[in-house]
C-alpha cells in the first residue's frame, strides 16, 4: 500500500517545491525592484 503512494507523492512534492521556489524568487525580485524604485523616487 505504501509503495503505491510513494512515487506520486514524491513527484508531487518535488513539483510543489519547485513551484514554491519559483513563487518565492518572483516575490523576492518584486520586493527588491519595488524598494529600489521607491528609493529612486525619493532621491
Amino acid at each position: 500500500m505504501g509503495e503505491v503512494f510513494e512515487e506520486p507523492l514524491s513527484a508531487f512534492f518535488s513539483g510543489f517545491g519547485a513551484l514554491l521556489a519559483l513563487i518565492l524568487v518572483s516575490v523576492g525580485l518584486a520586493v527588491c525592484f519595488g524598494t529600489t524604485s521607491r528609493n529612486a523616487k525619493r532621491h
